[in-house]
């Protein structure tokens, strides 16, 4: 039990002796513990029994044009999978209550009570210790700079947390948005540049409610950066809020403790980000089993953290990219490393490779246009691409199985957006289907899916 209840002070300082005295539970005094906050209130929370919760996000096209008298589809969507896993954790502590029975800590044991499982000693250490460092673990430690480790031994090796996330969702074929050219959060510049990151979220999202996250430390610097500019008829600086003014959504900076010590900054909706558990940390059961002298306290569930809609994440450079806490920071005290993903993150002399990101204006608009000159063995595919990111290229997959277009032509450019492949070698009286695609390094846009009958 020594590694678990250290007594070695309290016999040097007592003495290895047992008097009761009327000592009770009230003698022993703790520390503040973190509260969970980051999902218990800013997570829309989805109690599951599965282990892979999946979900989908479509991505629509534009529908309206102007009027001709033939019908001519435009539109269409795309559905683009979405999963968040549900990762085991678990917490195994043991205890061997003699230890402590002859110690000044002797009040927490009951010499009458044959089986040490009961012994107060056992209770307390559930509702004083294990409980409330298992929810401070997993806020400042897990939920945000977790890092999926299978043979790790930390609170960091738990889960793919937050961070992971949003790094991912920078690499995925249907990004997060990334806004450019905000450095890394900076206490003395830390008004300008949040404001400046809320500019740049898109014009239909003003006016819908927004809650940009930070470390803790940067809601003060944002307050005292605020209050510094001294543009408020107030009574008391306790009237200077956290809300981003003149937003008619009421966007709202909030500071979560996971966080802490980061320079990060990532932006959603309220209830786009989710958090799947198959029970709440408050309904954690925890299974006590009593060998010989030696308790047994464990408990295990799952949970995993994730977004519904990419679209509707905006995040920075600094924020997807792979970076450690400020030394000093508190960032999970006690931690032997401070690293991400224990044994297999990047120590902070290490360079990390940055992703490659897109901004929120690099986004192509793709519609996939009906096919023309068909004939027995050649078509012309058609296709309009508008914000076409630089150095990304047009192709067009065609095939006679919708599932599996497995041929591909590159798009030749035309006016305004215009861009078309000429293919031969096709088969007579056969149906084909087409779809534009645009590609930039890993990111790939994809039209609508059109199709076409050569003639006989």
């Amino acid at each position: 039990m020594a590694e678990i209840i250290d007594i070695s002070k309290i016999v040097a300082e007592f003495g290895k002796y047992y008097v009761k005295e009327g000592q009770g539970y009230d003698r022993i005094r703790t520390s503040v513990m973190q509260m969970p906050v980051t999902l218990e209130k800013n997570a829309t929370h989805i109690r599951t029994t599965e282990t892979l919760y999946k979900m989908t996000n479509p991505a629509f096209k534009s529908v309206i044009q102007p009027f001709k008298p033939v019908f001519n589809p435009v539109g269409g969507a795309a559905f683009h999978p979405n999963k968040i896993e549900l990762q085991k954790i678990k917490a195994d502590v043991p205890l061997t209550p003699d230890d402590i029975e002859d110690s000044f800590l002797g009040f927490l044991a009951d010499l009458d009570q044959a089986e040490r499982k009961n012994w107060p000693v056992v209770r307390w250490m559930i509702e004083k210790y294990i409980l409330p460092q298992a929810n401070e673990d997993r806020e400042l430690e897990t939920v945000y700079l977790g890092k999926r480790n299978e043979d790790g031994q930390t609170p960091k090796d738990c889960m793919d947390g937050i961070k992971v996330k949003l790094m991912e969702g920078a690499e995925s074929s249907y990004p997060i948005n990334i806004i450019e050219d905000i450095e890394a959060l900076d206490p003395d510049t830390a008004f300008e540049q949040i404001e400046a990151f809320d500019k740049k979220l898109p014009n239909k999202l003003q006016s819908v409610p927004m809650r940009i996250y930070v470390a803790p430390e940067m809601i003060r610097s944002y307050l005292e950066n605020k209050r510094g500019k001294g543009y408020y008829m107030i009574s008391s600086d306790k009237e200077i809020s956290n809300a981003i003014d003149f937003t008619l959504g009421n966007h709202v900076i909030v500071g979560l403790p996971s966080m802490a010590g980061t320079k990060d900054m990532f932006a959603t909706v309220p209830g786009n980000l989710l958090w799947c558990s198959n029970r709440r940390p408050s309904e954690f059961r925890l299974d006590i089993q009593a060998h010989y002298y030696e308790v047994a306290i464990m408990m295990n569930w799952r949970e995993g953290v994730g977004f519904g809609c990419n679209q509707l994440v905006f995040a920075t450079e600094e924020t997807v990219t792979e970076t450690e806490p400020e030394p000093g920071q508190s960032q999970g005290e006690g931690s032997e490393s401070g690293q991400q993903g224990g044994e297999g993150g990047n120590s902070g002399s290490e360079q990390t490779t940055e992703p490659e990101t897109i901004t929120v204006t690099e986004y192509a608009s793709v519609d996939t246009e009906a096919a023309t000159s068909v004939a027995d063995t050649t078509a012309t595919l058609n296709a309009t691409v508008a914000n076409l990111p630089e150095d990304a290229v047009v192709t067009f997959n065609y095939g006679t199985d919708p599932e599996s277009l497995s041929s591909e032509a590159e798009g030749v450019a035309g006016e305004e957006g215009a861009y078309s492949a000429a293919l031969t070698g096709l088969t007579a009286e056969t149906k084909y289907y087409a779809q534009a695609v645009v590609t930039k390094d890993t990111h790939k846009w994809y039209g609508n899916l059109v199709s076409f009958t050569t003639t006989a």
